[in-house]
C-alpha cells in the first residue's frame, strides 16, 4: 500500500485575513469566513492568493493596453490621412475661390467695357454731327451742337451706369456677396474635417494614457 502525503500550507485570506489551508492541488477556493473567491498563484516555488476580481482586473488591464496600442497605430494612420485630405481640400477650395474671383471680376470688366464703348460711340456720333454746321459756316449752331454732344455723351453714360446691370458699385457688391457665400461653404467643409481631426486627437490621447498606464 502506497501512502500519499498531501502537502498543506497555510495562507491568509485576501478578504478578511483568516488562515486558510491550501493543498498542493488547489487552484481556486472560497474563504469559509467571508466567502471571498480567490485563486492560488504559484511562481518560482512561492504560493500566494489573489482575489478573483483582482486577477481578472489584471488581465483586463493587459487586454486594454494591447487594444490601446493597436488603436494608436490605427488612429495615427487615420489622422495622417485626414491631415493629407484637409491639405488637398484647402488647396482645391483655394483654386475654386481664385477662379470664382477671376470670373466675377471679368464679368464686371465686361460691363465696364460695354459702358465705355457706348460712351465712345455716342461721342463719335455727336462730333460727326458737328461737321454739318461747321461746313455751313454757322459758328453759333456749331457751338450749340458741340454743347449738345457733350451733354448727350454724359447723359448716355450716366443712364447706363445707373442701371442695375451696369452699376459698378452694385455689381461689386453682388460679386462680394458671392465670394462670402463661397467662403462660408469652404469654412463648413474644412470645419467638418477639423472636427474629425479633433475627435481623433482626443481618442489618440486617451489610448496613449491607457497604453502608458
Amino acid at each position: 500500500m502506497i501512502n500519499t502525503v498531501v502537502r498543506v500550507i497555510k495562507l491568509s485570506c485576501v478578504g478578511c485575513g483568516s488562515n486558510l489551508d491550501i493543498s498542493q492541488d488547489m487552484n481556486k477556493l472560497a474563504c469559509g469566513h467571508c466567502g471571498t473567491q480567490q485563486i492560488v498563484e504559484r511562481s518560482g516555488g512561492a504560493i500566494h492568493l489573489r482575489g478573483v476580481a483582482e486577477a481578472l482586473s489584471k488581465v483586463q488591464v493587459g487586454t486594454d493596453r494591447t487594444a490601446a496600442e493597436l488603436a494608436i497605430t490605427r488612429l495615427s494612420k487615420e489622422l495622417e490621412y485626414l491631415h493629407f485630405e484637409r491639405t488637398e481640400r484647402e488647396q482645391n477650395w483655394s483654386n475654386v475661390r481664385m477662379q470664382k474671383s477671376y470670373d466675377l471680376n471679368s464679368f464686371i470688366e465686361e460691363k465696364k467695357k460695354k459702358v465705355n464703348k457706348v460712351t465712345i460711340l455716342t461721342a463719335a456720333l455727336s462730333f460727326i454731327a458737328l461737321s454739318i454746321p461747321s461746313k455751313l459756316d454757322m459758328p453759333i449752331i456749331f457751338l450749340l451742337f458741340f454743347i449738345a454732344s457733350i451733354v448727350a455723351t454724359i447723359l448716355v453714360r450716366k443712364t447706363m451706369i445707373t442701371k442695375d446691370e451696369y452699376n459698378p458699385q452694385k455689381l461689386q457688391d453682388e460679386c462680394n456677396l458671392e465670394l462670402i457665400k463661397l467662403d462660408r461653404q469652404i469654412a463648413r467643409d474644412l470645419g467638418e474635417v477639423d472636427k474629425r481631426i479633433a475627435e481623433l486627437n482626443t481618442r489618440l490621447h486617451q489610448n496613449y494614457q491607457v497604453a502608458n498606464s
